[in-house]
């Protein structure tokens, strides 16, 4: 998707009535690393889509899926938040998705390309790598159980506040938005309820099988952390009949029990 040529012969290939698009760089803290290849694979991904749904697929429906983080730290009185918000990014990831919304929302404009905007908040479940925070936290406690990593877990701030999904009911929405979301417009993807690290930390230690202690280390905060991000989804739910259906504890139950398959079986670190 980084060369257009590429990328317009691939929808050409397909001739798809719809297209998802969910390739790029998927981390916050990445993105401080390289920013300049986040937009790249955030932003200029974004951008030849849409110029090959343009070129190739005009009729193809196309879901641009974006991110909470585009909000920055918004102020109380605006949560949940809700699409009208003003976008306040604060990391070059936020950056370079409000860029991919603004891409979409000018193709949809322009070229009356049908352009769906999706917001989505923080997702979690079977299969995550462990490099987001609910998965390296479910890993850690598969590794202690297993007796191949300590019996503490080293955390960084815990008071942050964000609004968890199960990636499978992620999914459900994905195809909805297909279906059923009108293009031109922008739906927050969300629970509307907010969660502390802290809260997922101890609902996972207690589903652990031996005793694992908690050391919050100020060495692991980040500055540009946003300290609540909670949603609303009213518009998408009205839209498409789309609800959570599962909840955190059956969410994180399930990660911790692919973790440890992995960690038993395939004998990941």
């Amino acid at each position: 998707l980084l060369k257009a040529d590429d990328a317009r012969r691939a929808v050409a290939e397909a001739a798809p009535d719809a297209i998802l698009h969910l390739a790029g760089q998927p981390r916050v803290g990445a993105s401080f690393h390289d920013p300049a290849a986040t937009l790249r694979l955030n932003a200029h991904a974004a951008l030849h889509v849409l110029e090959a749904a343009r070129a190739a697929a005009p009729k193809a429906r196309v879901i641009v899926v974006s991110s909470c983080e585009i909000y920055g730290a918004a102020p109380p009185e605006r949560l949940p938040l809700r699409e009208d918000a003003p976008p306040a990014p604060v990391s070059p990831y936020a950056v370079s998705k409000a860029a991919a919304e603004f891409m979409g929302r000018a193709y949809h404009h322009t070229h009356r390309l049908p352009v769906v905007i999706l917001r989505l908040f923080n997702h979690t479940g079977p299969g995550q790598a462990a490099n987001f925070v609910c998965a390296e936290l479910a890993r850690k406690v598969a590794l202690a159980e297993a007796g191949r990593g300590p019996a503490v877990l080293t955390v960084g701030r815990t008071s942050i506040v964000r609004d968890f999904l199960d990636v499978r009911d992620v999914a459900v929405a994905y195809a909805l938005a297909i279906e059923k979301a009108a293009p031109g417009v922008t739906y927050n993807v969300a629970s509307g309820r907010g969660v502390t690290i802290r809260d997922v930390i101890d609902r996972l230690t207690a589903l652990a099988r031996r005793p694992i202690a908690v050391r919050e280390d100020p060495a692991l905060y980040r500055t540009a952390d946003i300290p609540v991000i909670v949603g609303d989804a009213s518009r998408f739910r009205d839209a498409t009949g789309w609800a959570p259906a599962r909840g955190l504890d059956e969410t994180l139950g399930d990660l911790l029990e692919d973790w440890r398959r992995r960690v038993t079986q395939r004998g990941e670190a």
